[in-house]
């Protein structure tokens, strides 16, 4: 866990498939990541994103998530 990560616990998770994700970007406000994922929403709208809360800096950008932890930490 860096201690970047532990800066920015917004991040925003592409779906790769129906059990696993990538962390595309990280972002230290919510209104940063939700203004990041309307852009990306609107460049490409074939492709799933969502937001998720990650307080403890576990996932890296590009590593896979898998669908429990997607799950447990989306923010609503």
């Amino acid at each position: 866990m860096s201690y970047r990560n532990q800066l920015q616990p917004w991040c925003i998770v592409r779906s790769q498939s129906n059990t696993e994700g990538i962390v595309t970007a990280r972002f230290r406000h919510r209104s940063d990541a939700d203004s990041h994922l309307k852009l990306l929403t609107r460049s490409s709208t074939t492709v799933n994103y969502s937001i998720m809360f990650d307080p403890k800096g576990l996932l890296d950008t590009n590593s896979p998530v898998t669908a429990e932890y997607s799950m447990a930490g989306t923010a609503q």
